[in-house]
Protein backbone atom coordinates (compact mmCIF):
# COMPACT_ATOMS: atom_id res chain seq x y z
CA UNK A 1 0.00 0.00 0.00
CA UNK A 2 2.40 2.38 1.06
CA UNK A 3 4.10 1.64 -2.65
CA UNK A 4 1.24 2.31 -4.37
CA UNK A 5 0.81 5.73 -2.50
CA UNK A 6 4.60 6.49 -3.24
CA UNK A 7 3.75 5.76 -6.89
CA UNK A 8 0.66 8.06 -6.82
CA UNK A 9 2.29 10.96 -5.18
CA UNK A 10 5.35 10.55 -7.83
CA UNK A 11 2.39 10.77 -10.64
CA UNK A 12 0.83 13.74 -9.23
CA UNK A 13 4.35 15.65 -8.71
CA UNK A 14 4.69 14.39 -12.55
CA UNK A 15 1.01 16.19 -13.62
CA UNK A 16 1.84 19.06 -11.52
CA UNK A 17 4.98 19.91 -13.15
CA UNK A 18 3.57 19.21 -16.64
CA UNK A 19 1.00 21.69 -16.23
CA UNK A 20 3.12 24.19 -14.81
CA UNK A 21 5.11 23.79 -17.81
CA UNK A 22 2.25 24.51 -19.89
CA UNK A 23 1.22 27.23 -17.83
CA UNK A 24 4.19 28.96 -18.02
CA UNK A 25 4.70 28.43 -21.91
CA UNK A 26 0.73 30.11 -22.16
CA UNK A 27 2.40 32.95 -20.22
CA UNK A 28 5.19 33.84 -22.32
CA UNK A 29 3.18 33.47 -25.40
CA UNK A 30 0.24 35.42 -23.99
CA UNK A 31 3.43 38.28 -23.19
CA UNK A 32 4.67 38.02 -26.43
CA UNK A 33 1.09 38.24 -28.22
CA UNK A 34 0.69 41.42 -26.05
CA UNK A 35 3.84 42.80 -27.45
CA UNK A 36 2.72 42.46 -30.97
CA UNK A 37 -0.95 44.03 -30.29
CA UNK A 38 1.16 46.93 -28.65
CA UNK A 39 3.30 47.29 -31.69
CA UNK A 40 0.69 47.02 -33.98
CA UNK A 41 -1.96 49.52 -32.48
CA UNK A 42 0.96 52.21 -32.24
CA UNK A 43 1.22 51.45 -36.02
CA UNK A 44 -1.98 51.59 -36.74
CA UNK A 45 -2.08 54.56 -34.87
CA UNK A 46 1.08 56.17 -36.78
CA UNK A 47 0.02 54.92 -40.42
CA UNK A 48 -3.92 56.60 -39.53
CA UNK A 49 -1.81 60.27 -38.09
CA UNK A 50 -0.35 60.20 -41.82
CA UNK A 51 -2.96 59.31 -44.26
CA UNK A 52 -4.80 62.70 -43.47
CA UNK A 53 -1.28 64.54 -43.58
CA UNK A 54 -1.08 62.86 -47.41
CA UNK A 55 -4.05 64.02 -48.51
CA UNK A 56 -4.17 67.71 -47.53
CA UNK A 57 -0.47 67.67 -49.16
CA UNK A 58 -2.09 65.88 -51.98
CA UNK A 59 -5.01 68.09 -52.24
CA UNK A 60 -3.69 71.31 -50.92
CA UNK A 61 -1.94 74.26 -51.78
CA UNK A 62 1.38 72.37 -51.59
CA UNK A 63 -0.12 69.97 -54.75
CA UNK A 64 -0.91 72.63 -56.72
CA UNK A 65 2.57 74.52 -56.67
CA UNK A 66 4.37 72.25 -58.59
CA UNK A 67 3.56 71.58 -62.09
CA UNK A 68 4.52 69.35 -65.47
CA UNK A 69 6.80 66.33 -64.82
CA UNK A 70 7.83 66.89 -61.16
CA UNK A 71 3.97 67.97 -59.94
CA UNK A 72 2.68 64.78 -61.44
CA UNK A 73 5.73 62.14 -60.23
CA UNK A 74 5.01 63.85 -56.51
CA UNK A 75 1.31 63.13 -56.73
CA UNK A 76 2.36 59.70 -58.04
CA UNK A 77 4.73 59.19 -55.13
CA UNK A 78 1.84 60.50 -52.43
CA UNK A 79 -0.79 58.91 -53.69
CA UNK A 80 1.75 54.86 -53.84
CA UNK A 81 2.76 56.16 -50.44
CA UNK A 82 -1.03 56.59 -49.37
CA UNK A 83 -2.21 52.89 -50.85
CA UNK A 84 0.75 51.34 -49.20
CA UNK A 85 -0.56 53.32 -45.70
CA UNK A 86 -4.13 51.78 -46.83
CA UNK A 87 -2.74 48.28 -47.66
CA UNK A 88 -0.75 48.12 -44.34
CA UNK A 89 -3.77 49.33 -42.06
CA UNK A 90 -5.71 46.52 -43.67
CA UNK A 91 -2.64 44.24 -42.76
CA UNK A 92 -2.53 45.67 -39.03
CA UNK A 93 -6.35 45.04 -38.80
CA UNK A 94 -7.01 48.81 -38.53
CA UNK A 95 -9.41 50.70 -41.23
CA UNK A 96 -8.23 53.59 -43.27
Amino acid sequence: MFLELEAKSQQLAAEVAAAREVTVRRELMMVRQQDEIRFKNARIAQLTHKIPALKRYQFGKKGEQLSGVQGTLLEEAVGEDIGAIETELEILGGAP
